[in-house]
């Protein structure tokens, strides 16, 4: 099993995410660097065979229903996405957050494009260096969002 040993767990609840971070986490570390920013082991909670090295997901070990995803690919963390509430972007935005509070943040820099799925959108801001942030709605309110750059940000199914 693929599993780093960093500090003790700690609560996702004091984690900011901005555009190609989350926590002390950033887009470019290894597996084993981002476990020591975080403070917490991750796990993919099985064994990586060599053919899925190139997309892989971690996410903090003992998690029964992972809140915080991270998308690696050949051990460089390549997206990570949210699904806790308590994790917001240093614009206060986070899931629960409005369609009207993400585009009031970020401004004219939203794009507002149709989910895949469902009735509702994703609303993509751009930052720095290729780096999105990518707001998932229901239609009215966020349900995740996720950063990265362009292939794996756009992915909707893992890493594809």
């Amino acid at each position: 099993m693929a599993t780093l040993v960093a500090s003790a767990e700690t609560s996702l609840s004091p984690l900011v995410a901005d555009f190609g971070r989350v926590g002390a986490a950033r887009l470019g570390m290894s597996q084993a660097e981002a476990a020591t920013a975080l403070s917490f082991e991750l796990t993919t909670g099985y064994e990586i065979p060599e053919d899925e090295k190139s997309c892989y997901v971690v996410y903090r070990k003992g998690d029964s229903r992972p809140k915080l995803l991270l998308m690696m690919s050949n051990d460089e963390l390549v997206r990570y996405d949210v699904y806790e509430a308590t994790i917001r972007t240093t614009a206060g935005i986070g899931v629960g957050s409005s369609e009207s509070d993400v585009k009031a943040a970020y401004g004219e820099n939203v794009q507002v494009k149709p989910h895949f799925y469902t009735d509702g959108h994703y609303l993509v801001a751009s930052g720095p260096d290729g780096v999105k942030l990518l707001f998932e709605t229901d239609g009215s309110k966020v349900t995740a969002f996720r950063s990265g750059r362009e292939p794996h940000v756009n992915y909707v199914e893992g890493c594809s």
